[in-house]
């Protein structure tokens, strides 16, 4: 076993699950809460109830991607409601790390928040999750339009960590790619990836030639007097975070097929996602302990 002692997993759903699995050689001893259905064969991981969790020894605690809700309320499969306290996570072991997907008013008690570590605020994260993302991206594109993807004109809006990964993915398999940003990086980068390049004031023209369009900006991109200049036949996909970038309701009014697809890795690679939050989960505890030597 590793030198991180205790870690509780709180809550969550398969991604948690492949968190235990892949933790469990590394870590002295894991206390899951949540999972009352679930088996674990290893020694030293115990399922046990919220109240049994032993706050003041623990290394770090885990809670899901979706957070802690505003009255303490964590996402499980379990029937019973799993709410934690402030009490709860003030009694925590000086040290003890807090991780979750995102970042929730419950977190931000000063005498909590500065131990907080959000998974999807990282660019590792978001690096290694670009990989399933863009796979299941090409499984929704590949599933709602009647040609296959080689050939296929796509747009894809933002070339940050994931719109880099997409489009390199539909390029790979024989799509022309119009990437749309006005970040003058991102275009060079397009660019040297040997894609077609726009900015967001010129994307009418290249979204009216689009068989698929990829959003990616996490703001209004593609709105009422955008979607008149798409082709009906085009599919629409908004993979952004909250409040995404697609009116989608008012594409579907209007005939297209579109949708938002978000949090893609948990849907399309759950293992793989519970993969990566465990890979980075350990090398932040590894490299505390490193700096507490």
């Amino acid at each position: 076993m590793g030198e991180i002692e205790h870690v509780a997993i709180i809550g969550g759903d398969r991604r948690q699950i492949q968190l235990v699995n892949m933790m469990e050689k590394c870590v002295d001893q894991i206390s899951v809460v949540g999972f009352d259905q679930q088996t674990f064969p290893a020694a030293n991981v115990t399922t046990c109830k919220l109240s049994e969790v032993p706050w003041k020894r623990l290394t770090a605690i885990l809670f899901p991607v979706s957070g802690v809700d505003q009255d303490g309320t964590v996402e499980s499969s379990c029937e019973e409601t799993l709410k934690v306290t402030q009490e709860m996570l003030t009694s925590r072991a000086t040290g003890c790390k807090i991780f979750t997907g995102i970042m929730t008013d419950f977190l931000r008690n000063p005498q909590v928040i500065r131990d907080v570590v959000c998974w999807m605020e990282r660019d590792d994260v978001a690096i290694y999750n670009s990989v399933p993302t863009a796979e299941g991206v090409l499984m929704l594109a590949m599933q709602n339009t009647p040609h296959t993807i080689h050939r296929a004109v796509c747009t894809v809006l933002g070339f940050g960590r994931c719109g880099l990964t997409i489009a390199h993915l539909l390029k790979a398999v024989g799509a022309t790619v119009t990437v749309i940003t006005d970040d003058e990086v991102e275009k060079a980068r397009a660019h040297q990836e040997g894609h077609l390049v726009a900015g967001l004031h010129q994307m009418e023209i290249p979204l009216s030639k689009a068989d698929i369009c990829i959003n990616t900006i996490p703001a209004p991109v593609i709105m009422g007097n955008i979607l008149q200049k798409i082709k009906k036949a085009c599919y629409i996909l908004d993979i952004a975070s909250a409040p995404g970038g697609v009116d989608v309701e008012r594409a579907k009014q209007l005939g297209f097929a579109a949708e938002k697809a978000p949090g893609l890795p948990a849907k399309v690679a759950p293992e793989t996602a519970g993969e990566i939050l465990a890979q980075v989960t350990l090398a932040v505890l590894n490299s505390e302990i490193k700096k507490g030597r």
